[in-house]
């Protein structure tokens, strides 16, 4: 059976979120899953920059994740802050945790990790920081606030 071509790093783009409009961070990535059309999980190389943050503090309900360090350090938040050390491994189980998290950068290098998820078409992600739920239908996402009511999008100029 021939190996699996690992495909390059892509850059995830500076993207404002479409219901917070706010910035959750640039970083890079290779689809590993992707590569050898896995459709159960996801598996990824992250390269997060320094000064940089992997997404927007968030839980899911319907998807356990594995942060893997294979070398380098970040800060996983959570309640509290986490340093993820090289060999370190971070197991965030869908709703038994409910603990909000993302990956940041604080030292003077890039870090890389690996993470491996469940890869549901459909999930709930609370932002409980932003009173914002988002409601994942496939491709499709709708909003509410954490009560239920609908979630207006916001408009900048």
């Amino acid at each position: 059976m021939p190996k699996t071509a690992i495909p390059a790093f892509q850059t995830e783009p500076l993207v404002m979120h479409p219901a917070l409009k706010v910035w959750p961070g640039e970083y890079d990535y290779i689809n590993i899953g992707g590569a050898g059309e896995i459709t159960k999980f996801g598996v990824h190389i992250e390269l997060l920059f320094k000064a940089a943050k992997s997404s927007l503090h968030h839980w899911h309900q319907a998807e356990d994740k594995i942060v893997y360090m294979p070398s380098s350090e970040f800060v996983l938040v959570e309640d509290d802050n986490t340093v993820l050390r090289e060999g370190d491994t971070r197991l965030l189980a869908s709703k038994t945790s409910q603990k909000p998290s993302f990956g940041k950068q604080e030292w003077g290098s890039d870090a890389s990790y690996l993470t491996v998820g469940t890869h549901n078409k459909q999930d709930v992600i609370h932002y409980s920081d932003h009173d914002l739920i988002t409601h994942k239908e496939g491709k499709n996402r709708s909003y509410t606030h954490s009560e239920g009511s609908p979630f207006e999008k916001r408009n900048f100029k």
